[in-house]
């Protein structure tokens, strides 16, 4: 359970812990949002006013909020680090949470989330407000690209996606689409899969999986995420529902259509709106952001995808 969101000061100084892509662009929006910052990364020194660890820090001046951006297989790692050098404020940790059966403690906190961004993302929110009072028969989720094109400049094959051990592979990069899946449709209640390492890359994680699933308001759900598509980057989600109507949200063109109909757009190239919509939320203490529970159903989900596959059957809750 999640400690009450008692009301509090707006933080003043963030720190950022863990500076590769996500975390220096973190680091930029929250120097936006008018935040003083400190980074906490292994290369601090290659980094001008970089920290080699949490506790130096916060040695050289307080902070209030945190943003965990390090391999995932190191969250709870840098939480407990957080802990035990005194810090009380608001804790943000991106996706995912971590590996199955490891839990967070908040009580020490003043509130942690989880940094599932694209409950922020504007066609998203229109999609809910749409289907609001609706009940969804089928949905269709499609997430695909081409590993080695996501980080101009850098070797995929050196980055936390490419490792298993780091807590990389498709499912986790792209366990935003399982999250807003159970933040529109409800929990899973069964499910089964396909996929994981294919050897189509030079990785050792997971490099395509689908899932077939029933949730909680929908009886039918596809879910198909992939690193291995040469042709443009795919992001939808299709939504057909009792009441004769069909939604089709794409996020990479950023619109919302009924029946074939646009009903809804957004500018394609403001990627870093929901992020910043996400730590406006943050900073007034977490409000629609996801919360430890939640972020603890997709670690659940994605275990028992991985268990589907590999034993060829049907999971339940």
């Amino acid at each position: 359970m999640s400690p009450p969101s008692a009301p509090s000061a707006r933080p003043s100084r963030a720190l950022v812990v863990g500076h590769g892509s996500i975390g220096a662009r973190h680091a930029r929006l929250l120097r936006a949002l008018g935040l003083e910052v400190a980074v906490v990364s292994r290369r601090a020194p290659q980094l001008p006013g970089a920290f080699p660890d949490i506790a130096a820090a916060l040695a050289c001046g307080p902070a209030d909020y945190a943003v965990v951006c390090t391999e995932t297989s190191l969250h709870h790692q840098a939480v407990r680090s957080l802990h035990s050098a005194g810090f009380t404020g608001r804790i943000l940790i991106e996706k995912p949470l971590g590996q199955a059966g490891e839990h967070v403690p908040e009580a020490n906190f003043n509130a942690v989330r989880v940094g599932y961004h694209l409950r922020f993302d504007p066609i998203l929110l229109a999609l809910r407000e749409a289907l609001e009072g609706c009940r969804p028969l089928t949905v269709e989720v499609r997430a695909a690209s081409w590993l080695p094109s996501w980080r101009a400049g850098r070797d995929y094959r050196a980055t936390e996606s490419a490792s298993k051990a780091a807590g990389g592979g498709v499912l986790r990069d792209l366990s935003h689409e399982l999250d807003y899946v159970t933040w529109l449709f409800g929990r899973w209640r069964r499910l089964t899969a396909l996929g994981g390492h294919l050897g189509c890359l030079e990785i050792d994680s997971d490099e395509a999986f689908i899932l077939l699933a029933e949730t909680e308001r929908c009886p039918v759900v596809s879910i198909s995420l992939s690193y291995i598509d040469h042709g443009a980057e795919e992001r939808w989600i299709a939504v057909n529902t009792a009441e004769g109507r069909s939604w089709r949200a794409d996020l990479v063109a950023a619109t919302l259509s009924e029946n074939g109909r646009l009903v809804r757009s957004a500018d394609p190239a403001a990627l870093d709106a929901p992020y910043i919509a996400q730590h406006r939320a943050m900073l007034n203490n977490g409000d629609g952001c996801c919360s430890i529970g939640e972020a603890e159903e997709v670690v659940a989900m994605i275990d028992a995808a991985e268990t589907a596959a590999r034993d060829k059957r049907w999971v339940y809750r």
